[in-house]
């Protein structure tokens, strides 16, 4: 399943919810938190919940999971005020701006 694709570029997130996709709620709850172990990320960018399955590659891209789940530590504990909540679309704008500071 893929869940999500964190890259910088000129053209919009568009989502849409068929059935048996989780919506926001469920999507704010799955990506507030993730274990680097619990996901692949391929190396188009695109990131996978392994869900169970064996990572065929362990230590592939090592460096970027444990980047992906140490970000939102830091997001979850320095960022969000206490009387917030993680929304993945807010996220993801903290995460472009902080990208593209890098570029400057």
């Amino acid at each position: 399943m893929i869940v999500g694709r964190l890259s910088i570029g000129q053209h919009p997130i568009q989502i849409s919810i068929p059935e048996n996709i989780p919506g926001v709620k469920e999507l704010n709850l799955r990506l507030s938190k993730i274990n680097e172990s619990e996901i692949l990320i391929r190396t188009d960018q695109r990131a996978f919940f392994l869900n169970g399955q064996e990572d065929p590659n362990r230590w592939s891209r090592w460096d970027e999971r444990i980047f992906l789940q140490e970000f939102l530590e830091f997001y979850n504990a320095e960022v969000i005020q206490p009387e917030e909540q993680f929304h993945y679309e807010t996220f993801y704008d903290f995460y472009s701006e902080w990208y593209t500071s890098l570029e400057e």
